[in-house]
């Protein structure tokens, strides 16, 4: 299943991964916020494109 395909969703889940690493620091909540925004954008354009919803 090649749902997940793309660089945003890549991009997204790096920020998620960076941001979740770092959490005692004040900037890393930011970068988990844009992460998931990347990850959610990438998968509704994969869902509407296959027409899952």
């Amino acid at each position: 299943m090649k749902l997940f395909k793309g660089m945003t969703f890549g991009a997204g889940m790096g920020l998620i991964t960076a941001g979740a690493s770092g959490v005692a620091n004040g900037y890393s909540i930011s970068l988990i916020t844009i992460g998931v925004i990347l990850v959610l954008v990438e998968t509704g354009r994969a869902a509407y494109k296959r027409k899952i919803l």
